[in-house]
């Protein structure tokens, strides 16, 4: 179908499809430490229960629930990411920091090392030593530390408070990447993410037959494209030129993919509702992205792409290049999985995804919304989409039947 002239509205998505995701019609008893892997469960609280569950699901600390960004560009199951730079660029070949950026460097290291109550991972790691040696460096696109983290310095409630402004920021500012992967994932610089493996889909199921526990289930992962850079460092033009490539995929999906796309820039209030009504519409960025300088140009080259069925959804240029996400009704995974992964495969036939060896693809985040709660997967390096997905269904059965014993 012809992609319809739309949007200029950022209306928050409530609860749209940030993880593979489903809700429950009442909160289970939360197993002990168990399924640290499951992507998100949503439960609707009963006064049973006054207060939310403890993170059974996530006995790593971990930033779910909150305000708190995680790293824009940042590597997970499910995410396209970064690529293999040379020796050399690991050193940093953009050329010398203008003296500018370093003393606007020079106040953030100080303003965060002022910060008595800050307690990121950013101030936690990057260190007097860990500074120095970064801050004159550049990668090929200009990125330098100071983008890095601007947004960590301008935002002390930051939880991680350090965003890749392009792939090659991995490399080129390894000293401070690193231990931050290592801390939030549990991800060792040594290890190395497997190769995308979506796995025997026969293995996934209908874990509600009843309908009477699962309200909805949605799974969602995001990819980069390759030869560009990440939002803080697109240009206008490359904004435009990655819409203009992507549009024609998604619209000539046909069967139950088959849909129509909505640009952000120009849609009338009639579309701009009824995406608002489906809680399709995404909005900018928040504060910790604003600050990364993730939302330039807003809203060229956004747009929202959904099929007829409203079961498959692709955001272009939200946070990510593409967010692709698919959802249903009721509790049937091996549905839910395999309409992404066709619509992953059909995508990547057409428009190639950026991979890194050693961190795959980049990460989710995670939220808890009004009045019902997300139970979210921890790990999200080191183990294939298929690993994820199957691990949630296994924890859903398990506290399905927790709740039905209860």
């Amino acid at each position: 179908m012809r992609p319809v002239t739309p949007p200029m509205m950022y209306q928050p998505m409530p609860g749209t499809a940030q993880q593979p995701q489903m809700m429950f019609a009442r909160p289970p008893s939360p197993p002990p430490m168990m399924a640290p892997m499951m992507p998100p469960v949503r439960m609707q609280p009963q006064q049973f229960m006054q207060q939310p569950p403890p993170m059974a699901f996530a006995p790593q600390p971990q930033m779910m629930f909150g305000p708190t960004p995680m790293m824009y560009g940042q590597p997970g199951p499910m995410y396209a990411s970064t690529r293999v730079v040379s020796a050399e660029n690991a050193r940093g070949r953009g050329g010398g920091v203008d003296k500018g950026t370093l003393a606007k460097l020079d106040a953030g290291f100080k303003k965060l090392q002022d910060a008595k109550d800050c307690k990121s991972l950013l101030k936690k790691y990057l260190t007097k030593e860990v500074f120095d040696k970064l801050k004159t460096r550049k990668t090929a696109n200009g990125a330098t530390l100071l983008d890095v983290i601007q947004s960590g310095v301008e935002n002390l409630d930051s939880g991680v408070g350090i965003y890749a402004p392009d792939a090659e920021s991995y490399r080129v500012f390894a000293d401070l990447f690193d231990p931050v992967i290592e801390d939030y994932h549990k991800f060792k610089r040594t290890d190395r993410h497997p190769h995308t493996n979506f796995g025997d889909l026969s293995t996934l199921k209908n874990v509600d037959l009843s309908n009477d526990i699962v309200v909805s289930t949605r799974i969602r992962c995001a990819r980069s494209l390759q030869g560009y850079p990440f939002n803080p460092c697109l240009t206008e033009s490359q904004y435009r030129e990655m819409e203009e490539k992507v549009v024609p995929t998604l619209t000539s999906f046909e069967g139950e993919l088959s849909g129509t796309y909505y640009p952000l820039t120009g849609m009338d209030k009639a579309t701009q509702q009824q995406l608002i009504d489906d809680h399709f519409l995404f909005k900018e960025g928040d504060r910790f992205l604003q600050s990364a300088n993730a939302c330039r140009f807003w809203p060229t080259g956004r747009g929202i792409f959904h099929n007829d069925a409203k079961t498959f959804l692709v955001w272009v240029n939200e946070e990510d290049h593409l967010r692709i996400i698919s959802m249903q009704k009721g509790g049937n995974i091996q549905d839910v999985f395999s309409r992404l992964v066709k619509a992953v495969k059909a995508i990547e036939k057409k428009l190639p995804f950026s991979r890194d060896d050693r961190l795959g693809t980049r990460g989710e985040h995670t939220a808890s919304e009004g009045g019902v709660y997300d139970v979210s997967n921890k790990r999200r390096l080191g183990l294939t989409e298929y690993d994820a997905v199957k691990t949630m269904q296994d924890g859903i059965l398990e506290l399905i039947k927790l709740e039905k014993a209860a």
